[in-house]
């Protein structure tokens, strides 16, 4: 089974992870805080950063698999693959800003749950198509 698709898209994905850990960890010495977000706003939003990309993207990773080892059509995989990619970029970017409101927190999370949503529901669907 071969699902390039789902190691690209994690391989990006992890990356990016790496990228957000270090931002904690630089943003962890800057305002000199070794536990929680200390009276730091610049802090909270990062640990924010982090902590939503962790909770959102390994359920993600896990639809994407299944999708392709199931054998969706090659280019709704890699649609779906570019949203949960750019919708994690954006809500980062978003979280990032000191307005919190902004117009890339609200098209990442859309973009996020869209993908959990949908994704999801193809699934029950292609469960049930086997159940037949």
């Amino acid at each position: 089974m071969e699902t390039p698709i789902t190691l690209v898209t994690a391989g990006i994905l992890g990356v990016f992870f790496f990228g957000l850990s270090l931002l904690t960890i630089y943003t962890r010495a800057k305002t000199n805080t070794s536990l929680g977000a200390g009276e730091s706003d610049l802090m909270s939003r990062r640990i924010r950063m982090h902590g939503n990309f962790s909770e959102y993207v390994p359920i993600l990773l896990i639809i994407l698999f299944l999708l392709e080892s199931a054998g969706v059509h090659y280019w709704f995989l890699v649609s779906y693959s570019v949203v949960i990619i750019f919708g994690r970029i954006m809500h980062a970017y978003g979280l990032s800003q000191k307005n919190t409101v902004n117009k890339f927190r609200i098209i990442g999370m859309q973009g996020t749950l869209w993908a959990l949503v949908l994704g999801s529901l193809y699934l029950l669907y292609l469960a049930f198509l086997q159940l037949l």
